[in-house]
């Protein structure tokens, strides 16, 4: 069955496509990616501690559009059904801050009114970041078929996507590494913005850095890129200065603030 935008369901219904070889090698892609990140691990069933929670897990095929409606990507994701975990038993609390829209336009107004330069960037393989505290079981997905671990189970130890824990889990590892970063050097001042607890200050001397965290987007302002560039050293990818965050398109042109 297609999804709502046309897309396979599945990696068996991917084959009747005229681009399955575009679909294997997204397929191919995310398994590397999941064990390059150390992700998951495959274990017996006999080695799960009694009392553990096994879920599901599947496939989202999607494939990615440029704004003219061309094709920019086909992009796969193993996906755990999240929603058939049972709370205090594979979680707790699953709260996890979001960036509000109109800290969007703010940093853009005054990146505008400063001078500064503003630019996005994804982050790769973006919950993959952050491990889990306790790892989570899953059943392998159906339709994939590896018979070196036929009756084998899949241990998750990173924020895979669907995990109720994915999203606070990977915001406490960014707000980490970059207030770690800043812990490193005394003359590097750190401040989490009162109004949006997505959006963080840093300051050194002249240099002024605003960074706002939007799911796995990074938003950035600043007045000196190599101040930049030593904080953002997640695997970032398509680092560009205008995009589409929070279904609001944005570009800067300099020549208009003359």
């Amino acid at each position: 069955m297609l999804t709502a935008d046309g897309d396979p369901s599945d990696l068996d219904e991917a084959r009747g496509f005229n681009d399955w070889e575009k679909w294997l090698e997204a397929h191919n892609k995310e398994w590397f990616d999941l064990d390059e990140r150390k992700a998951i691990e495959w274990c017996e069933v006999d080695e799960i501690p009694e009392g553990e929670e096994i879920i599901d897990s599947l496939e989202v095929f999607k494939t990615k559009r440029c704004k003219d409606g061309g094709i920019l990507k086909h992009q796969v994701r193993v996906v755990a059904k999240g929603f058939q975990q049972t709370q205090n038993v594979s979680f707790a609390e699953t709260f996890s801050p979001t960036a509000q829209p109109v800290s969007v336009r703010m940093l853009v107004s005054i990146s505008v009114a400063n001078g500064y330069d503003l630019a996005t960037a994804d982050v790769s393989t973006t919950y993959l970041n952050a491990p889990l505290e306790k790892p989570v079981y899953m059943r392998p997905l159906k339709g994939v078929k590896d018979p070196e671990n036929r009756g084998r189970l899949i241990q998750v130890l990173r924020s895979l996507y669907g995990l109720k824990i994915s999203a606070k889990n990977w915001h406490r590892k960014f707000v980490q590494k970059i207030k770690a970063f800043a812990g490193t050097a005394v003359d590097i001042k750190c401040v989490t913005v009162t109004s949006d607890k997505c959006m963080f200050r840093f300051t050194k001397g002249n240099s002024v850095l605003i960074i706002l965290i939007v799911v796995d987007d990074v938003l950035s302002a600043t007045n000196d890129n190599e101040f930049s560039r030593s904080f953002l050293d997640f695997n970032l990818k398509d680092h560009k200065p205008s995009c589409t965050l929070m279904e609001s398109n944005f570009s800067v042109d300099e020549s208009d603030l003359d």
